[in-house]
């Protein structure tokens, strides 16, 4: 059964998991989880930070950043998704708090914007954008932290 967005059922949820487990993944920061959400050549801009052309180079730029942080906590909501046949896109809200072990926590919120194609391997992520829309708190220098 196909919805109005022109997909299956079953590939939304699919897509809805690509999108949680991409959270997840940071919030643990269990880079096999986040680089299973990509495809290698995935492009990414992060809003504050800058743009990087494979998942690879995102994960050399959070992975240090995020080991200053007690705990991660990232919400996803209002999850639209679109498509047709092999590809995908999706757009969602989301919170992100950020508890650092020697200094105030930081929130922010914004929009993750994704492209996804069905592979073999199911529905990865081509390209992504993070867009902040508002900060709460103490943030580090630009650069130090987005997720």
């Amino acid at each position: 059964m196909s919805g109005a967005a022109g997909l299956d059922i079953a590939d939304r949820i699919a897509i809805e998991d690509v999108i949680v487990r991409y959270a997840t993944a940071m919030d643990t920061q269990d880079w096999d989880m986040f680089r299973s959400c990509f495809r290698p050549d995935a492009r990414t801009v992060l809003d504050r930070v800058g743009e990087f052309g494979t998942c690879e180079a995102v994960i050399a730029l959070l992975a240090p950043r995020l080991k200053i942080f007690a705990a991660l906590q990232h919400f996803v909501t209002n999850v639209m998704v679109s498509g047709n046949g092999a590809v995908a896109a999706a757009r969602s809200n989301f919170v992100s708090h950020h508890l650092p072990t020697d200094a105030d926590s930081y929130t922010y919120g914004g929009t993750f914007e994704f492209a996804l194609a069905r592979d073999p391997d199911g529905w990865r992520i081509t390209s992504h954008t993070i867009r902040i829309l508002w900060d709460a708190g103490h943030p580090l220098p630009v650069g130090e932290c987005a997720s």
